[in-house]
């Protein structure tokens, strides 16, 4: 795993004691710092001089700009990095946590928007924890509580708006973020990546060119494109000088892997499809609770499955390139308030975001609990946005600026840690010299994908002939937004739709274990969950009202991560 544990300790006595296996190799210590790693050689790099007493980790993957190209940093490189005095974190694309050490003093930093994070914790009694895993730090705070400020958000809408931890007492590092930590106290910066508003001729040409350096890394490792029948990944694909392979995962009655296949065909690149397994718990026990910790149990136990494959992919020495996140440059999230009629940014109302943010995820909360979460995530809201409008940005800035400072900094950053873990990866989409171009291009050409099918007609027109793929239905690439929802709402009326249904074999697969586990006292004695609500959906779920999948695989992630941090 691509993940770090360090103590700075207050005193010479230990407190990692037999933990410390738990944590991987240590490969530092002295009589006030002691440093963990568990490494994917391709993703975690440090120095291999123990008996200095100064050093550097990093875990990641690290990018940057070099003579019109984009390098894929290797340990020579970070090397290079650290020797240097004065090195600005900025200047590297990617996401990482860099780590120095020197004496008595230690410095993080992590990239830009903040695609990796990290936690610090201070006990009662001076010791300082650090890592880039929250369930890790939870082994070190006594009696863990949930931070409902930072939470609710993260459970309540589409994802988390802040960068604060999920637990009390518990910091995280924000986009751009840079900690010092000595004995006894620690000192925290940051600056959240602010994309400049200018008027650049040529704006569309200049982001695709910004988007076809990202796409083209000059690496040691074979780049493996994640394809599907979305307009995302296919807008990567033309962009390439053809990756070493394509791959995706699923059986071929799956609309989105068909697709890709026959892409791939059309542009004649090798394709690599994977096949998923589902896990039984009691053979996988220890690995999907380490996933769920990863994530923070943002991400389905039965996701797990992802882990095999991923691992044959980095056993291949590959670099996987992810179309996620393109919906940034498409206008999709919270499009639809720029339709609303409102005079200017300042006439949207927190309640109006609350509504568009909505996830509608199950709520098995007591009542008491479930209204301050709503009370915490609106705050949330009116927190961001004001900043946002506080910029001096018109309403489609705005709108962009609210979605990159709480998708990026949030979706990503629960999914890196875990994604290097088992291979190198990065999305393209989501890299700086990208979004420094989010306010040049027009908003008309954002919308509706028109800024992506332009560059497919361009690139490669056969590839405008070929179906995209949305919901499991497939419908014509020439629709616009609303014409393909209003077709694949018809389609899927009068054909039968394709349903995944991995997670729901997931659950059926692991019955027994989760009727124990509902029925089992540690759940029945939580403080946190209306225990009548959670016995109802698992039990209805198993009598055949399949429909509750969602649900329960929702409870079922929480309350795995809810037992690794020690939640009560």
């Amino acid at each position: 795993m691509s993940h770090f544990l360090g103590v700075f300790k207050s005193t010479r006595d230990s407190i990692i004691g037999e933990k410390g296996e738990r944590f991987g190799e240590l490969i530092y210590e002295s009589s006030e710092l002691q440093l963990f790693v568990k490494g994917n050689d391709n993703t975690s790099f440090w120095s291999d001089n123990k008996t200095l007493d100064r050093g550097f980790l990093v875990v990641g993957v690290g990018l940057k700009e070099i003579s019109g190209s984009l390098k894929h940093l290797d340990i020579q490189d970070w090397k290079q990095i650290y020797k240097s005095d004065n090195w600005d974190p900025e200047s590297i694309q990617g996401h990482f946590l860099f780590l120095k050490w020197q004496g008595n003093q230690l410095q993080i930093w992590n990239d830009t928007l903040g695609l990796r994070t990290a936690y610090v914790y201070q006990t009662d009694d001076g010791n300082i924890i650090f890592s880039s895993r929250l369930d890790w730090i939870a082994g070190f705070v006594p009696n863990p509580r949930i931070s409902v400020e930072h939470f609710s958000a993260y459970w309540l809408l589409i994802n988390q708006l802040t960068t604060g931890a999920f637990l009390k007492e518990v910091h995280r590092m924000g986009p751009n973020s840079r900690v010092g930590i000595k004995r006894g106290s620690y000192t925290v910066t940051e600056h959240y990546f602010i994309p400049p508003q200018r008027k650049l001729d040529n704006s569309t040409h200049r982001f695709k060119d910004a988007l076809r350096l990202n796409v083209n890394p000059i690496t040691q490792h074979t780049v493996s494109l994640g394809l599907s029948g979305g307009l995302d990944s296919r807008t990567l694909l033309v962009l390439t000088d053809m990756p070493g392979s394509t791959h995706t995962f699923g059986g071929y009655e799956n609309p989105d892997v068909s697709i890709a296949k026959k892409i791939a065909e059309k542009t004649e690149v090798n394709h690599y499809q994977a096949k998923p397994q589902i896990p039984l718990f009691k053979e996988s026990e220890y690995e999907i609770t380490d996933f769920v910790g990863q994530v923070n149990g943002t991400k389905r136990c039965s996701d797990f499955f992802l882990s095999n494959i991923m691992e044959e992919l980095n056993q291949q020495n590959k670099l996987l390139i992810d179309g996620g996140m393109g919906e940034i440059h498409r206008r999709q999230f919270l499009g639809k308030l720029s339709f609303m009629n409102f005079r200017g940014a300042g006439g949207i109302t927190v309640d109006q975001l609350f509504a568009a943010l909505s996830d509608n995820k199950f709520s098995f909360f007591t009542h008491d609990l479930q209204k301050n979460m709503i009370q915490a995530a609106k705050a949330q809201i009116a927190e961001v946005w004001d900043k946002a409008v506080s910029q001096g940005a018109h309403l489609e800035n705005c709108i962009d600026l609210f979605s990159l400072w709480t998708r990026v900094s949030n979706t990503p950053a629960m999914d890196h840690g875990w994604y290097d873990s088992k291979v190198p990866a990065y999305m393209p989409f989501i890299q700086k010299n990208l979004l420094n171009l989010m306010f040049d291009v027009k908003p008309g050409e954002k919308k509706n994908g028109k800024l992506f099918k332009t560059i497919i007609k361009q690139e490669n027109k056969r590839l405008a002939n070929l179906p995209l793929v949305k919901n499991g239905v497939e419908y014509p690439f020439s629709l616009g937004k609303y014409a393909s929802h209003f077709y694949t709402l018809s389609k899927s009326k009068v054909s039968k739709k394709y349903n995944d249904n991995l997670s729901k074999n997931f659950l059926l697969r692991n019955e027994e274990f989760v009727l124990d586990l509902v029925h089992s006292s540690a759940t029945r004695q939580c403080s946190l969950y209306n225990k009548k609500q959670v016995e109802e959906k698992v039990q209805a779920f198993y009598k055949g009202a399949y429909e509750t999948e969602d649900q329960v695989n929702q409870w079922l992630s929480f309350e795995i991560w809810r037992r690794t941090v020690g939640l009560i």
